[in-house]
């Protein structure tokens, strides 16, 4: 099968099109970055994940993948367009349509019919409406093309694994025949027929499910609200642990193993961060209210993750008396594990807050990298111990493994003032008091 995907060198885009590609399609990414799909070319990703240089390499090597600034080159021959562009809120919290526009665009002045148009970025319903307005004037809905909504459940860092091991395909549309090209596309994965080693689980056959496009849709605002609404819970039940003597890693482990709760995404921290949980909740919070309704779970879900830097900064205060004279260190500036993705980052909200505070910032980060265009008053350190060196506290801020490998008795000695603010609770707490660190996690006390 021919796929054109537009938002290619995009993390979304990139990931479905290797993806694809392995699983024999023959597939064009197509970006408007010129730098990005010069790197693709030559084999180098432009972004960190687990897994994908060497997706990346057998992809270009099978000849299944190409990748482009030109869409005129594969989009006229292509039986399926996805479109996978990046859609950023705006100042107002709006979703900002512009690369959707242009991909549109970009499908009509190339359009040969007949053609399955994918939506597979994030969008309100509205924006596939404008998709078919623009395509239904020249060409007819059914005939000359179908519209399908086909959202990503990809988790970054853990995105390709994802992609070749996903727990349900959610296909929405009104076409049966639409439904069926989009179901051939996945079939190998459906039917488990891919073998990319650790890459791929032998688990049972994975569930499609049909459902209308908007359905598709708010299943995917749903699922990423939900998330966000756990994150914020046991935030929030973590602050009361500390008032009332309960370990919160205790209580988090005692509800998880309920079936009807699980276990994920109840560890607490620093705040939920990324591309999409807050602005999607804004999108829901919009759509409500462009409805005459008044929906109090999502604004407070998004307030309390607010809240959570204020906590961290509370913590920080007790610790230090004056902030504008101390010495911190964060280790971790990628909203999360396994990705260097800093967008919406809790470490960037916590170095402004923390930079209007007149504190010296010393930063450090295995993987994501940050310039003086995103913040300043900061020094970037490619060596944790040096990051560390006299300064008056250390705050754990993103859960990479490595900072459980380092060695604590050093950091001890090197630092100026023994405080740790773990806002993970990835650490020892324990090895850490027991070296006469003052330690202060997230829910323990």
């Amino acid at each position: 099968m021919k796929v054109s995907i537009i938002g290619g060198a995009g993390y979304v885009g990139l990931i479905t099109g290797l993806g694809l590609a392995q699983l024999g399609h023959k597939v064009t990414n197509i970006d408007i970055a010129e730098e990005k799909i010069n790197m693709l070319l030559k084999g180098n990703s432009p972004i960190f994940e687990e897994n994908i240089d060497s997706v990346l390499r057998n992809s270009l090597n099978s000849g299944n993948i190409n990748f482009t600034t030109d869409p005129s080159s594969s989009i006229p021959d292509s039986e399926v367009i996805i479109i996978a562009v990046g859609t950023p809120s705006n100042e107002s919290g709006d979703i900002d349509l512009s690369q959707i526009k242009s991909a549109i665009s970009q499908i009509e002045s190339n359009f040969k019919p007949y053609k399955v148009v994918v939506m597979k970025s994030t969008v309100p319903l509205d924006a596939i409406e404008l998709m078919r307005e623009n395509l239904s004037i020249k060409h007819k809905e059914g005939i000359d093309f179908d519209i399908v909504s086909n959202p990503e459940f990809l988790r970054e860092g853990k995105a390709v694994f994802d992609f070749f091991n996903p727990e349900r395909i959610v296909i929405g549309t009104n076409s049966e025949k639409a439904f069926n090209l989009i179901r051939e596309m996945y079939i190998r994965l459906i039917e488990k027929d891919i073998n990319l080693g650790d890459i791929t689980e032998k688990n049972d056959v994975v569930p499609v499910l049909k459902t209308s496009v908007s359905s598709a849709q708010m299943i995917k605002y749903g699922s990423n609200a939900f998330l966000a609404t756990r994150i914020s819970f046991i935030n929030e039940l973590a602050e009361l642990c500390e008032y009332v003597g309960a370990d919160i890693k205790e209580v988090s482990k005692g509800m998880g193993l309920d079936a009807r709760i699980g276990e994920s995404y109840l560890q607490p921290g620093p705040g939920f961060g990324g591309p999409c949980l807050e602005k999607d909740l804004n999108a829901l919070n919009i759509l409500s209210k462009s409805r005459g309704l008044s929906l109090k779970v999502f604004e407070q879900v998004l307030e309390r993750n607010n809240v959570q830097i204020k906590e961290i900064l509370r913590k920080i205060g007790n610790r230090i008396k004056n902030i504008h004279d101390s010495t911190i260190t964060i280790w971790g500036l990628s909203f999360k594990a396994g990705t260097d993705d800093i967008r919406n980052s809790s470490s960037i909200r916590l170095i402004e807050e923390l930079s209007k505070r007149k504190a010296k910032i010393k930063i450090f980060d295995p993987v994501a990298k940050i310039d003086s265009s995103v913040l300043k008053n900061f020094e970037v350190f490619q060596d944790p111990y040096l990051a560390v060196d006299h300064s008056d506290m250390l705050i754990i801020m993103t859960e990479w493994n490595q900072f459980l490998e380092l060695d604590y008795s050093k950091v001890f000695k090197i630092m100026k003032n023994k405080n740790i603010v773990d806002a993970r609770n990835l650490l020892d707490y324990s090895l850490l008091k027991s070296l006469g660190f003052h330690y202060t996690g997230i829910g323990v006390t």
